[in-house]
């Protein structure tokens, strides 16, 4: 009797450890997210042909399930060894707005009308999201117009995604689009 009793509460024990996941994204992305609103204004989320950021730090779980509206996409910033951070995105066409398709594909440059930081929260996550150590760091951006670099061959009717990557560094922003 003592041995049933033994084995059943083993049993119950085991059950109750949680295993790790096999799943190879689930052990390594522990990384943190941000959401990057486009069309908006860098300091006040406002109208504007610029960008900004909101809900840093987000865990991938929460990432994956954040119902993103239109002009949004998530990201995971990164920082690298030579002091700038980049994000890297993806869209749907359909989930841009007149003015973002209008930015992405016709405009040539992107206008900064004052100058930024990227928050202490995001330059934080980019460092640990690289693996660096983060100690202080700031990545400002001058204002002022810097070109859209654009690599979109092929029929445009064709695709349904870009890829966005934003650098900052250097006291500028550099953007590329491209076909996701």
């Amino acid at each position: 009797m003592k041995t049933t009793r033994l084995l059943a509460f083993l049993a119950i024990a085991l059950t109750s450890i949680a295993l790790p996941s096999c799943d190879k994204e689930d052990e390594t992305d522990n990384r943190t997210y941000i959401i990057v609103n486009w069309i908006r204004d860098f300091r006040t989320c406002q109208t504007a042909l610029q960008f900004c950021l909101t809900l840093e730090g987000m865990d991938k779980r929460l990432a994956d399930q954040f119902p993103l509206e239109l002009d949004q996409a998530i990201t995971a910033p990164t920082a690298k060894r030579d002091g700038s951070v980049e994000m890297n995105m993806s869209i749907p066409i359909e989930k841009l707005s007149g003015q973002a398709y209008m930015l992405f594909f016709e405009e040539e440059d992107f206008w900064v009308e004052e100058a930024f930081a990227l928050s202490e929260i995001t330059m934080e996550q980019a460092y640990k999201n690289s693996g660096l150590n983060y100690a202080g760091q700031i990545v400002e951006v001058a204002p002022g117009f810097y070109p859209i670099d654009r690599d979109l061959p092929g029929d445009p009717s064709t695709k349904t995604r870009i890829k966005i990557t934003i650098t900052i560094g250097d006291g500028k922003v550099t953007i590329k689009i491209t076909w996701d």
